[in-house]
């Protein structure tokens, strides 16, 4: 599902309510108090909630983009990104 960010609090609450673990795109809520909102849930449903970042728009990978369409590389078939992001709650 997605959403627009005034909105994530309410409907985060609600798939954890039924059973859901989360992937939210940041930011996780507009306020403070819809964050921690947005935490109590998670464990009182006892689910997770992961947060991404959108990184399409940052300078770097319109950069990689530019060189990509500009050619110098040859034909490219296929890219990898990685960001080596691990859970740490063990």
């Amino acid at each position: 599902m997605a959403t627009q960010d005034e909105d994530h609090k309410e409907h985060a609450i609600a798939m954890m309510q039924a059973g859901y673990d989360l992937l939210l795109e940041k930011p996780i809520a507009n306020n403070v108090e819809d964050c921690l909102a947005i935490y109590k849930a998670s464990k009182q449903y006892e689910r997770k909630v992961i947060v991404c970042h959108v990184l399409r728009y940052t300078p770097f990978y319109s950069t990689v983009k530019s060189i990509v369409d500009s050619g110098k590389l040859g034909e490219v078939i296929t890219i990898h990104a990685s960001e080596n992001v691990q859970n740490i709650d063990k």
